[in-house]
């Protein structure tokens, strides 16, 4: 009889240590996911706002066009805007940093 409960023990722990190990998991997932979403906000604040792969119309692409002349009346902001617009496409494309040109 001992071997038996013995065996119906080791079953139990087996199982409770899988539940343990998905709770685990799945709370850690769900940890990540909310940093994430939290880096996101954060960021979406603090960069400017990049098209990212849809279209509009003609009217709303003139008020986003106002929005930005707006944000950046000179040529200075323009600059700025440029590079970082620049920057993020190159690193988009895996091309960040650039490779190291070799003599033709």
């Amino acid at each position: 009889m001992s071997g038996e409960s013995n065996t119906d023990t080791t079953g139990l722990l087996e199982r409770d240590m899988k539940f343990h190990r998905l709770v685990g998991i799945s709370c850690c997932s769900v940890f990540m996911a909310l940093c994430a979403s939290m880096l996101n906000e954060c960021d979406a604040q603090d960069k400017p706002k990049l098209r990212v792969g849809y279209a509009h119309t003609e009217k709303e692409a003139r008020n986003e066009l106002k929005a930005i002349l707006a944000d950046h009346p000179d040529l200075s902001s323009w600059k700025t805007r440029q590079a970082f617009i620049r920057k993020e496409i190159l690193k988009g494309a895996g091309l960040e940093p650039l490779p190291k040109r070799s003599p033709l």
